[in-house]
């Protein structure tokens, strides 16, 4: 009985075991020709994503477990084969570099769902390939763009068809001379086989009478067709050289033309993925070198009050190859090669500096540390840099010096250097704004620059400066008085180098060149003549007289007098500078005796002016044409009277 309940027992167990089997699906499995087995994995039981938490090993460097999310598929068209699509595109905005531009085009397109080929045609040749990109939309995915390039010859050109005919007009031409030459070949070979025949029978003759006359008469034949037939080979021959050098022009000309009217058919193709349909533009932005542009200036300062208006011109200058028509024109002083990879930093090792020679002298480099920042107008920086670097060399007509501003000019500086070596991404700012990286300015209005054309020039800005003017004459060299203004930048932006045009009023008064002037710096400007204040210098009196231990001395006095006249409508100061001689011996004594007004160089105490003889007021005219302000000072010149001078006046 025992054993028929252990047996019972045991049919059951195995009964719920292989129940349980029952429900899960045999695997395939099959032999290779080899002989090994491979059983195929179990088909998997599509699961939804979900979010879970790991609980396991911690992530390197500490910090608590991160939530790790499935991917979502994204549903693809059934099928991928691409509709070629030629788009009408059109140039809306230009943003140009200092070497480049960067062009946006935009097509508007019409597509139902699906996939497409956008052609984008007429590219210019200049264009930059690697630069090209195109933008999607929520409808519009962009999946690749390449550039193709085809050649397209125009053979129907006028110019191609004039040269044409040129050229066949000279190859006739050159036959027809080549024609004539071979003709004259054929005369003198005929000349020659006379003058044989006439030689052996002149030599049969003289074994009995020979007649002068007849060899005479012959001889002048031959002479007289030998000597044309040789003028003819030299005229044409001549004009075979003049003929082979016209058709080697031609043929230069010919070559250059299709050079030129090859045509460089430059297409991006743009694969695109359509999940509905949409009509809506599509932007293709793209680089083009061989474009750039440069600031120039235009100051004009103001005969009525103390104002200066700055005109902010742009240069621009393109041959890209294709005409910017009607576009948005932007001109930026960034850089517009984009690295994808934040910087890196190396190794700064410090260590004894290395002496290297360097012409008579030692120069010691560091060699390892860092490129320190140069100095330039623009910065403002640190006090490090103010002190070790020299200021730049001014120009004639505009001189800059640093005002106290703060330090984050330093950071800026640094960071547009960093830019310049290509470890910032492009910055672009609003128009007129001043960024650490670089600034963009926008044209309030649509431009056209044509290709190959001269440069454009469009006006950025224009601002009224309030300069602080002075006024300096030197009336014993030219009496003349002219204006320096002392202006602030106080516009948004920097002033960038460039070509400045000088007006005082509506004259014109020269170019110069301006350096890099920071918001806030102050930069000086020569104007010139000022016609508005007047000024004369003459001569009013001069005696000699004997003076000294019976009267061994000669003693000269000058006086002079100098008038100026103020006809501007306001208070001016004027600087007059003038000069009594100095004495390069210690027999010969110059004293300033007096003057009417005083000397702002204390003459004859400054040691400055002893040196070089200068007199120096500060004269301020009141706003009087009738007004005559004059400045009179009296000097004398002693000396022995058996000692011959030199520099008397």
């Amino acid at each position: 009985m025992k054993r028929f309940t252990m047996l019972l027992f045991l049919i059951a167990a195995l009964a719920l075991v292989f129940g349980c089997k029952g429900t899960v699906q045999p695997q395939e499995s099959r032999t290779d020709s080899s002989g090994n087995t491979y059983t195929a994995p179990e088909t998997a039981t599509p699961k939804t994503p979900v979010t879970r938490q790991d609980t396991g090993t911690p992530p390197e460097g500490g910090g608590t477990a991160k939530e790790v999310v499935a991917s979502d598929e994204v549903p693809l068209p059934a099928a991928l084969e691409t509709t070629p699509q030629p788009v009408e595109s059109s140039i809306e905005t230009v943003t140009v570099y200092s070497d480049r531009a960067a062009i946006t085009r935009k097509a508007k397109v019409n597509l139902k769902e699906g996939a497409y080929d956008l052609v984008f045609s007429k590219l210019p040749p200049n264009i930059i390939d690697d630069s090209v990109r195109a933008r999607g939309s929520e409808k519009i995915r962009v999946v690749n763009v390449k550039i193709e390039r085809e050649h397209l010859l125009q053979p129907d050109a006028p110019e191609i068809v004039k040269l044409e005919a040129q050229i066949k007009e000279k190859a006739r031409e050159i036959a027809t001379n080549n024609d004539q030459l071979a003709a004259l070949a054929k005369r003198e070979a005929l000349l020659d086989s006379i003058r044989m025949r006439s030689g052996e029978k002149a030599s049969q003759q003289m074994e009995g009478n020979i007649d002068p006359k007849k060899v005479g008469e012959m001889m002048d034949f031959l002479d007289e067709k030998y000597t044309k037939l040789a003028t003819d080979r030299l005229a044409l021959n001549e004009t075979r050289e003049t003929l082979r050098k016209d058709m080697d022009l031609l043929s230069r000309q010919m070559a250059d033309q299709r050079s030129k009217l090859t045509l460089d058919n430059i297409k991006a193709i743009v694969t695109v993925i359509v999940n509905a349909d949409t009509a809506e533009d599509v932007p293709l932005d793209y680089l083009a070198s061989g474009a750039g542009w440069q600031a120039e200036y235009d100051l004009r300062a103001s005969s009525k009050d103390e104002t200066a208006e700055l005109s902010y011109y742009g240069v621009v200058g393109q041959v890209t190859g294709e005409d910017w028509t009607n576009v948005q024109l932007f001109l930026s002083t960034s850089d517009p090669r984009i690295n994808v990879l934040p910087p890196t930093l190396s190794v700064w090792n410090i260590g004894p500096a290395q002496p290297q020679v360097s012409g008579s002298t030692f120069a010691i480099r560091h060699a390892n540390a860092p490129a320190k920042m140069t100095y330039n107008s623009t910065m403002q920086g640190t006090e490090e840099a103010t002190k070790e670097a020299p200021a730049p060399a001014l120009e004639p007509m505009v001189e800059g010096k640093l005002t106290d501003v703060d330090k984050t000019k330093a950071v800026q500086e640094l960071q547009k250097s960093l830019q310049q070596a290509g470890q910032n991404a492009v910055i672009r700012q609003q128009s007129g704004d001043r960024s650490g990286v670089g600034v963009t300015f926008a044209i309030p209005r649509k431009e056209t620059v044509i290709t190959g054309k001269e440069p454009h020039r469009t006006l950025i800005a224009v601002r009224r400066l309030h300069p602080q003017n002075t006024f300096i004459a030197m009336p014993r060299v030219e009496q003349k008085v002219y204006m320096r203004a002392e202006i602030t930048n106080d516009t948004p932006f920097t002033l960038l180098p460039g070509k400045m045009s000088v007006f005082s009023g509506a004259d014109f008064v020269g170019n110069t060149q301006i350096s890099d002037v920071a918001p806030g710096q102050i930069f000086r400007v020569n104007f010139g003549v000022d016609q508005g204040i007047k000024i004369k210098r003459e001569r009013i009196r001069k005696f000699s007289e004997d003076a000294g231990f019976r009267g061994k001395t000669r003693r000269i006095t000058y006086e002079y007098k100098i008038t100026l006249e103020n006809f501007k409508p306001v208070d001016v100061t004027v600087k007059v500078v003038d000069q009594i001689p100095v004495s390069t011996s210690g027999d010969v004594v110059v004293k300033l005796i007096s003057t009417n007004f005083p000397t702002t160089t204390e003459e004859p105490t400054a040691s400055d002016n002893k040196e070089k003889g200068m007199l120096e007021w500060q004269a301020k005219l009141p706003p009087d044409p009738n007004r005559k302000n004059e400045i009179v000072y009296k000097y004398t010149v002693e000396y022995p009277k058996d000692m011959p001078i030199t520099g008397e006046e």
